[in-house]
């Protein structure tokens, strides 16, 4: 494996642990695998050759305060905006660095690749404590212990990993009190697990089915060493939030009043939908007044559910029959002795249902007189 991934290059995204770009931390950690994200750099902080979509990506923290580099999590660039003077890099989240629970073993890692990225750059490279690092965005063509995007991990090796990150975190005073979140799994209650996906608009996301009912299940911590006495941390509240005429929330609150815990929401998709891009979206009411903090953004599609494919059917397997009613209402009306006029109404009422369905009906009802009377 080491020889493999020496043979391929990674571009190293640098980002501050200052305002405003310390709160992009907190949602990379958040995001599943396969999820997009994006950083903004302008173009003193890199070299322009370096930027190319399909390029396998390490995200890196740095401390300002005492610039030591802390790499958290693979990606895979998917695509750069130029605008002006600033490119946005838009990548796609993979696995976690590997660190294990050893402090000591973990520091190793970061003084190797500290010492790697200086043989890299050279001369180019400038790192001093409380001043800019040049450049912010670089080639590498070696990481040695720190993965690589193509590992595969049980999700307790995975979760342990994001801890293990935090626990190196919390030496930064700017994390030391702030709510970490992790989106552990999408589950239909019946316990199907939900993997992103491609959606039809070429983000990617979750997709549902209408009128289906799912728990999306969080984990959150506070960055804390855990060989030390857990303090109580102050009690706030985690919210999920959605477009509320396509997804209805059953349990859309869960209140945290410690350094970790393991939230559920659940939610119902809703039946009468067709292929619906929509969200969900995970606010901390923790960072609301944090100017800058974003909620955790989930892009998601409701694809039609298997009640509405089976009305769709059903309504395909009458149409016609109606139709031809409604065609030759007066010979079937003699037929049944009835009036002609309240038969074609009520063929109308039916047709109605079978070509736009039952929210569709209500709008026509009123429209439609009995007559004949």
């Amino acid at each position: 494996m080491q020889s493999k991934l020496k043979e391929k290059k990674w571009l190293i995204l640098v980002t501050n642990n200052i305002k405003p770009y310390m709160y992009d931390v907190p949602l990379v950690l958040a995001l599943p695998e396969g999820f997009t994200y994006r950083f903004r750099y302008t173009v003193r902080w890199f070299n322009e050759k370096d930027l190319k979509s399909e390029t396998e990506a390490l995200i890196v923290v740095r401390d300002v305060n005492t610039a030591k580099l802390y790499p958290i999590r693979h990606a895979t660039v998917e695509k750069i905006y130029p605008f002006g003077f600033i490119r946005y890099i838009e990548f796609s989240v993979r696995n976690f660095v590997p660190y294990s629970n050893d402090i000591n073993e973990c520091q190793q890692k970061i003084d190797n690749f500290a010492k790697k990225v200086e043989e890299t750059l050279g001369d180019d490279y400038n790192n001093i404590p409380k001043t800019d690092m040049t450049p912010l965005v670089f080639l590498m063509n070696s990481l040695e212990d720190l993965g690589d995007s193509e590992l595969t991990y049980s999700k307790n090796q995975e979760n342990e990993q994001w801890c293990n990150i935090l626990q190196l975190l919390s030496d930064m005073t700017c994390y030391s009190n702030l709510s970490f979140l992790k989106i552990e799994s999408l589950k239909s209650i019946s316990g199907d697990k939900y993997l992103c996906k491609k959606l039809k608009n070429k983000v990617m996301g979750y997709k549902v089915s209408g009128g289906n009912t799912y728990s999306l299940n969080v984990l959150q911590s506070v960055p804390y060493d855990p060989n030390t006495a857990e303090e109580f941390h102050i009690p706030h509240k985690i919210e999920l939030q959605t477009e509320e005429e396509v997804l209805f929330r059953i349990k859309g609150i869960n209140h945290v009043v410690g350094k970790y815990d393991l939230l559920h929401f659940i939610f119902k998709a809703g039946i009468f939908v067709n292929d619906i891009y929509t969200y969900l979206e995970i606010i901390d009411h923790q960072c609301v007044e944090l100017p800058g903090m974003l909620p955790v953004h989930l892009p998601l599609v409701v694809e039609i559910g298997k009640l509405r494919k089976t009305l769709r059917w059903l309504r395909m397997a009458v149409f016609i029959p109606l139709l031809l009613v409604f065609i030759f209402a007066e010979s079937v009306s003699a037929s049944l002795k009835c009036d002609v006029n309240v038969l074609r109404n009520i063929v109308i009422l039916a047709l109605a249902l079978c070509v736009g369905g039952f929210r569709e009906i209500l709008t026509k009802i009123p429209q439609i007189s009995i007559r004949g009377k």
